[in-house]
């Protein structure tokens, strides 16, 4: 049993593995969004070294060095990673700096360099992300675990249930929260679970679980 309770093998839809490779830039109003990759290393450390940024962080710290950098894009963008990754690096369409980047899959999240907070960019960039994504081609039939009350219904061990994006928040970051409800994202549970960031080892954090359910073709 994890902190979100017991959870229950179903059956779903999920994009179909590997990806097709490479990879077209998504374009939105103010920004292009392209594959992460080593040719963002330095912004990609600048944006890991951000006070702001790290405070919502897994690991509640900068990143030491350029090669710590180096070696969480290996995870994401290395080497045959684009084909069962997808993480794109944010940049303005009329300048080409860079303003963040997308992370993880198949639940959402991101990181947006802090001077660049408050102006739209993070919801206009997922937006364009989520549309992305559930236009991939799909496996129908694929076994995952979730937790019952993600579902919003009585769910039974082996059922078809709607595929979903999940994102999962602390509660404090209020700018992310207001994000995700842009996004259509709906709150379906919160619990506290140990914090894992340096500095507050130890310490209890609420975390808030948002979903949404994909389209109905």
């Amino acid at each position: 049993m994890d902190a979100l309770g017991p959870k229950i093998r179903v059956k779903t839809t999920m994009p179909t593995l590997p990806l097709a490779t490479p990879r077209a830039s998504i374009e939105t109003e103010r920004l292009v969004l392209r594959p992460l990759s080593h040719e963002d290393l330095s912004d990609y450390h600048a944006l890991r070294t951000q006070p702001e940024v790290v405070e919502y962080m897994s690991t509640g710290r900068a990143d030491r060095d350029l090669d710590e950098t180096r070696a969480v894009l290996d995870r994401v963008a290395g080497p045959g990673r684009e084909a069962g990754t997808f993480v794109w690096g944010m940049r303005l369409a009329a300048t080409g700096e860079f303003v963040g980047a997308r992370t993880r899959w198949p639940s959402l999240g991101y990181y947006v360099r802090c001077e660049y907070w408050g102006r739209g960019y993070a919801s206009e960039a997922m937006a364009a992300v989520v549309a992305a994504w559930w236009r991939l081609p799909r496996s129908p039939g694929v076994e995952m675990e979730l937790n019952p009350s993600s579902v919003g219904r009585a769910v039974a061990a082996g059922e078809e249930v709607p595929e979903r994006l999940f994102a999962f928040i602390a509660s404090t970051n209020a700018g992310s929260i207001g994000v995700m409800r842009k996004l259509g994202f709906c709150k379906f549970k919160d619990w506290e679970v140990l914090d894992s960031r340096a500095g507050y080892e130890g310490q209890m954090v609420t975390l808030v679980g948002f979903l949404l359910q994909r389209p109905v073709e």
